[in-house]
């Protein structure tokens, strides 16, 4: 009797064992590459986490809803960055930032500018992050834009504006997390509309 025609393209070829391994080994690894589980940039680990935090005395008892609603480029990466005179950003060696700016800006703000007496029901505070930087020159410069946002109102503020002259030595970039953390410090508290 004649056998049915087997096509060689459905034959399995064996696998020798330490072949089998390699390749399930190799599946798994694009398996968590392609989840994005695993990132192809090289690790950081001598890098110093910089994080943006309130000064811890004098909590308020109340604090005031903030939200960022926009920021420069460089301030959604985990680089801490510098400019030069001519604007360009040069990433500070050795540090990142250990938490989103704008999650701390909300975060220290929202402290920061918080009382004793509640915020008003519905009342938060939005600010468009204009600049929040280090310069090569060794100053720091900040400049917010509030808008107090209330039900059915929403009311431009005068711009939050900080100039540190000597905040930190270019040369020495481990002065860099206190100068950005001075910067948040000198912040002037929005004017009521």
């Amino acid at each position: 009797m004649n056998q049915p025609h087997r096509s060689t393209s459905s034959r399995r070829i064996p696998l020798v064992p330490g072949h089998r391994a390699l390749a399930a080994l190799t599946l798994w690894a694009t398996s968590l590459l392609l989840a994005g589980c695993v990132s192809l940039q090289p690790a950081r680990d001598k890098d110093q986490r910089v994080l943006l935090e309130p000064p811890a005395d004098n909590l308020p008892r109340y604090t005031y809803p903030v939200r960022v609603v926009a920021t420069p480029g460089y301030l959604q990466e985990r680089t801490v960055y510098a400019a030069d005179t001519r604007g360009n950003l040069r990433p500070i060696p050795g540090f990142l930032w250990a938490d989103n700016p704008a999650d701390s800006l909300e975060r220290s703000l929202s402290l920061l500018l918080g009382s004793d007496q509640p915020p008003p029901e519905g009342t938060e505070l939005r600010l468009r992050v204009l600049r929040f930087l280090l310069l090569e020159n060794g100053s720091a410069e900040a400049v917010l834009a509030p808008r107090r946002v209330s039900p059915g109102q929403s009311t431009p503020l005068p711009l939050l504006q900080s100039r540190l002259p000597n905040a930190w030595t270019p040369s020495d970039p481990s002065t860099a997390p206190a100068a950005y953390q001075s910067l948040l410090e000198s912040l002037p508290a929005p004017q009521s509309p």
